[in-house]
């Protein structure tokens, strides 16, 4: 083989590794280790199956790599040669690197080492399959000097195209928007509202915020789907791997999606990072990154994560069926109103030592939520309260500061949120009456 053939099978492996690289990028995705940063449907719903995941990095390779064989034989290059190129080169832009990251990692930091290195192979796989069946392809695949002029045809008009509708395209108005809102649903539907009412209760047993929580599974949800969990979960039987469940939790035993969330409640446990801001008249909650960011930074160490998981939960915060306003660090928080045969589910999160539950039906009725016994004054904690059918009206009152929170109950969801506050108790439940 002269150094002509090498030189011609090197350049033009590169060059369709350049290219394989590009596709996956033009999906605005740092491909592999960072999901959260798409804004196109094609990238977010191909992990949303398996089949749909295995299409996405096979064929495409697929496709590359027998080009490229093709091409270089015709030129008299070696094949052999550029498809391994183009496999040393795609996987080191891609898989590698976070292979070579996951083996220095410490025990118990989440580690997807084991999963690339089976993706790296699996990418082997399907270049010595585009090697085997190249002849079969030559038919398909243009000779080289018409393969050179369109490929620059089609980079010039994909060039001046992405232009003109960048300049003169608006974007239309439905077309789809990846936010907070996308990721809890997709989340949601993906390991179950059972296992969001597990969290929450688990978080009351620990002491940790379920809305950090929450978010923290959220964003994990959205890079391990159920389809790979399954296989995540084999790996860590097998040795190779190291986290596993929906939280990523290190284990020398496979967990299921329920152990890693009480896995993960133990680790948060106390963990709430807290604030209000905004105006005075009208503050919020929100989370304060600094205060929660050694924790979720030890859970997953890239800085995108935590900060992805810091929007999600102050989304969490804000959206409760209507907004449930707090003016002070004295006003407890409704999170959820959760619809089960018959019943309702409040639940919430206080700094109050105890809590009193009004509910209005004609007459009102009165419930007692105290802290756990071993919570220090003024931390927070979760709460639940079971609200049966046919509540109109209902407030969660801290009987020692004198405020509450307000709101009708319409079919099943929270409306009219307003904060009250009074000089004495018996004062705030006729405000709360009227």
């Amino acid at each position: 083989m002269s150094w002509l053939s090498v030189w011609d099978s090197v350049w033009i492996a590169l060059l369709g590794s350049a290219m394989l690289y590009g596709t996956y990028r033009a999906v605005e995705w740092r491909w592999p280790e960072r999901y959260l940063g798409m804004t196109q449907t094609f990238g977010l719903s191909s992990q949303q199956t398996w089949m749909r995941f295995a299409a996405y990095r096979c064929i495409p390779t697929y496709l590359f790599a027998a080009t490229c064989i093709v091409t270089v034989e015709r030129v008299g290059g070696n094949g052999w040669l550029a498809a391994g190129v183009m496999w040393f080169v795609s996987v080191a832009l891609t898989h590698g690197r976070v292979v070579l990251e996951g083996l220095i990692r410490k025990w118990g930091e989440a580690n997807y080492a084991a999963y690339h290195l089976l993706m790296a192979l699996l990418l082997a796989g399907i270049v010595l399959l585009a090697h085997w069946s190249a002849p079969s392809w030559a038919a398909l695949v243009p000779p080289p000097d018409e393969l050179l002029s369109a490929l620059w045809s089609g980079l010039l008009v994909a060039g001046i195209g992405g232009f003109a509708v960048a300049v003169i395209r608006p974007r239309s108005e439905r077309a789809p928007v990846y936010g907070e809102e996308y990721f809890v649903d997709r989340a949601t539907r993906d390991v179950g509202i059972e296992a969001l009412d597990w969290l929450f209760k688990e978080c009351m047993r620990t002491g940790a915020n379920p809305v950090l929580v929450k978010a923290v599974l959220v964003a994990e949800a959205l890079q391990r789907p159920k389809w790979l969990r399954g296989i995540e979960r084999v790996m860590v039987r097998v040795r190779l791997a190291k986290t596993s469940g929906v939280m990523q939790m290190p284990s020398r035993e496979p967990l299921s999606d329920r152990e890693s969330i009480t896995e993960a409640a133990n680790r948060f446990a106390g963990v709430w990072a807290l604030r209000l801001t905004g105006p005075e008249e009208f503050q919020t909650w929100n989370v304060d990154l600094g205060d929660a960011w050694e924790s979720v930074t030890t859970h997953n160490g890239d800085a995108k994560f935590a900060k992805t998981v810091r929007d999600i939960a102050n989304y969490l915060l804000e959206t409760v069926s209507g907004r449930w306003v707090s003016r002070s660090d004295s006003e407890p928080i409704v999170l959820e109103l959760r619809r089960l045969p018959g019943k309702f589910i409040l639940r919430g999160i206080a700094s109050a030592a105890e809590l009193s539950i009004v509910e209005i039906n004609g007459k009102a009725n009165y419930f007692t939520i105290s802290a756990p016994p071993d919570q220090n004054p003024g931390t927070w904690w979760a709460w639940e309260h079971e609200v049966v059918s046919g509540v109109r009206v209902i407030a969660v009152v801290d009987r020692d500061r004198h405020t509450a929170g307000v709101a009708r109950l319409v079919d099943g969801e929270l409306h009219d949120v307003q904060a009250v506050k009074a000089t004495d108790f018996q004062e705030l439940i006729e405000s709360v009456m009227s």
